[in-house]
């Protein structure tokens, strides 16, 4: 005895076969996956040069934006994750053995 499949209401998709129905539904679905907004580019990482210093910085954290960039200083205004802060690079005369408690005593006032 042979059997047949069970009829459905559409004879159609009866004669349709697994691979016909992948094919199908690959058809469909692959423009609309194609169609989707490109992603954003990256931006240019952010580059600070300052000659009287004597170096560059290149890449700068998102939050950072510069700040005073002129002679013997440059300073970056930092807002890293909601707090605030300043970096600032300078040029002075050349010190040896520096006196961290005077320097933060003469920072205090």
């Amino acid at each position: 005895m042979i059997r047949h499949p069970a009829p459905t209401a559409n004879p159609l998709i009866a004669r349709c076969r697994p691979r016909t129905v992948v094919l199908v539904l690959a058809s469909l679905l692959l423009p609309t996956l194609a169609c989707r907004k490109p992603a954003p580019a990256p931006s240019e990482p952010q580059r600070i040069e300052n000659p009287t210093l004597g170096f560059a910085l290149a890449d700068i954290a998102t939050g950072c934006r510069p700040g005073t960039n002129e002679g013997a200083t440059l300073q970056l205004l930092c807002d890293l994750d909601g707090v605030p802060g300043t970096m600032t690079f300078e040029v002075g005369e050349e010190e040896r053995g520096v006196n961290l408690l005077q320097k933060a005593k003469l920072r205090k006032d």
